[in-house]
């Protein structure tokens, strides 16, 4: 068995070519094939793709850790084509099948359903479908991973989630022509490298980033994941930033510093390196691109790693929250939602459960061909009439669309009725279903009740099909901000008691080129500017720099100081 399956994955590597529709035919008419083309599909929770030829379009994650849903509509290629030009597709041979998965995907046991809509094939009409819908296995990933290289080695590390593998699959749609043709198209699906980052936050439940959050990362700065694809949401803003203030409240009489001058330590980091190396779960402001942390440095001049001072400018920056950590040497800052707590412990912020695929309505017309005379009456389904053959169809047995209820085609409901037994969103909007099969959960009801200490619920309302719990008000985990810097400081010359508005504020310049502390008697009164007293002489000096300079008019050559 091993061998056959090798065989096969031979062969489909060197015949198949990736990304590109495959064509087989084979068999002989007198009329040629149709051609026939993937027109769309929807696999996972991705967009939908039509494409063929775009990775973009062809590339998913998959709607559960478990769980792979996907749909697609195969149609002739070209649009309309002239009746009798080819020999049209028999629907009755379509077969769908799944093709190399990758990863250990797995069909699930019968999970392909197909139909076709639009006009009958035989019609050739650009408004026929041949649609499938179903769903593969997916193993659970391997949480017992470690990373292969430290984080300045980031670009030659490998993505380890999964073991690196890229999920892939290929739907296969097969069916003859009424010539007996064979026709074959192939749907080559794979993720590309955003997809695999986003594949993570699928895998461990935690709220899918769009692709277009997405970048490359290259050497990026602030990627400290396994990728070369990261989230970033303005980390390069929020740094510039932070250094801004930093420098605004601490660097008045000092150069300023720049955001080269910080060491980084951590920025984005995807799930998987999230949660098995860096040690942080829940909602990490770091998986989205809104953290940083930033290792403490020396920003007022005065020597060690000014911590509480970087905290400070980090909220002046317009941080949410920012602390440091008593055993580590960064500090951390964000800038995610002011509500992300409380926003990213809802259950709809989470991946959540995916909508179901389905398939359009089946096709009714039908093929053109001779039917045998119809007798002259029957008697109706509602079996309350007796009509012609020709009225037949209007007096049949019709299944609602739920398909768990009918009604006879000449006793028509109510449209009130019809909506009742639709395929709709429920009120609650967390699911699909019909109405005439669900009950009063899905009626919106009361506010929850209070909590034993008079607190109220903080879900104003909800339904009962919808997953929520009666949470109540919890005082907020992250610390308060810092209290605001005092508007006076101490002198830095230690035995002086008046307050001043900078440490080195009563540092004085002397004229000779040195300093001296004004607040010192003893070096003020050697800094004092002395004036001859003879009125004669009036000639200056300063004790720190000179002796009292000579005067002719007394006996002892010197002046009389002031």
């Amino acid at each position: 068995m091993r061998i056959k399956f090798f065989v096969f994955l031979l062969v489909s590597v060197f015949v198949l070519p990736a990304f590109a529709a495959e064509t087989m035919q084979s068999g002989s008419g007198s009329l040629p094939k149709p051609a026939m083309e993937f027109k769309s599909w929807q696999v996972g929770r991705g967009s939908v793709g039509s494409d063929i030829n775009n990775i973009v379009h062809t590339s998913f994650i998959t709607s559960t850790e478990t769980e792979c849903r996907f749909t697609a509509s195969v149609g002739y290629k070209g649009g309309n084509l002239p009746q009798g030009s080819v020999s049209p597709i028999d629907p009755d041979t379509v077969v769908w099948s799944i093709v190399d998965p990758n990863g250990g995907m797995a069909l699930a046991d019968d999970s392909l359903k197909d139909n076709w809509s639009g006009s009958h094939p035989s019609k050739l009409s650009s408004t026929t479908l041949f649609n499938v819908i179903g769903k593969l296995t997916v193993p659970e990933y391997n949480e017992n991973t470690s990373c292969t290289a430290t984080d300045a080695n980031r670009a030659q590390r490998t993505p380890t989630h999964r073991g690196n593998t890229k999920l892939a699959f290929k739907i296969k749609f097969t069916a003859q022509t009424e010539a007996g043709q064979t026709v074959s198209e192939v749907l080559p699906l794979k993720q590309y490298d955003i997809d695999q980052v986003r594949q993570e936050y699928v895998d461990l439940n935690r709220m899918i980033p769009s692709r277009v959050d997405s970048k490359w990362a290259s050497q990026d700065t602030y990627d400290f994941g396994h990728y070369q694809v990261m989230l970033n949401a303005g980390l390069y803003n929020y740094h510039q930033r932070w250094v801004d203030k930093i420098n605004e409240l601490e660097r008045k009489k000092l150069p300023d510093l720049a955001v080269s001058d910080f060491t980084l330590n951590s920025g984005y980091r995807n799930p998987h390196h999230n949660y098995h190396h860096a040690g942080s779960t829940g909602f990490s402001s770091h998986m989205y691109g809104h953290a940083l942390d930033v290792n403490g440095r020396d920003v007022d001049g005065t020597g060690g790693a000014d911590q509480s001072k970087m905290v400070t400018a980090a909220y002046a920056a317009g941080a949410r929250f920012s602390g440091k950590y008593s055993n580590k040497t960064h500090v951390h800052a964000d800038w995610a939602r002011p509500d992300w707590k409380a926003f990213s412990n809802t259950p709809g912020a989470r991946a959540g459960d995916p909508p179901s695929f389905s398939l359009p309505p089946q096709g009714t017309d039908q093929p053109v061909t001779a039917a045998s005379a119809p007798p002259a009456s029957v008697t109706g389904d509602c079996g309350t009439h007796t009509i012609s053959a020709s009225q037949a169809a209007n007096h049949a047995s019709v299944n609602f669309a739920c398909g768990g209820h009918t009604y006879y085609a000449c006793q028509t409901p109510a449209t009130s009725e019809v909506n009742r037994h639709s395929y709709q969103t429920l009120p609650c909007g967390s699911h699909s279903g019909y109405r005439c099969t669900t009950t009063s959960s899905h009626t919106q009801t009361t506010t929850c009740p209070s909590d034993t200490n008079g607190q109220s619920c903080s879900y104003g309302s909800y339904y009962a099909c919808s997953p929520h719990t009666h949470a109540y008000p919890e005082l907020p985990a992250d610390p308060p901000p810092p209290p605001p810097p005092p508007t006076t400081v101490s002198c830095v010359r230690r035995a002086c008691t008046i307050a001043v508005s900078t440490p080195g504020e009563h540092r004085v310049q002397c004229d000779a080129g040195h300093t001296y502390m004004s607040c010192n008697t003893g070096s003020y009164n050697l800094h004092r500017t002395r004036t001859c007293r003879r009125s004669a002489c009036r000639q200056t000096w300063q004790r720190c720099t000179s002796r009292a300079p000579s005067c002719l008019a007394y006996s002892d050559g010197s002046c009389w100081a002031e």
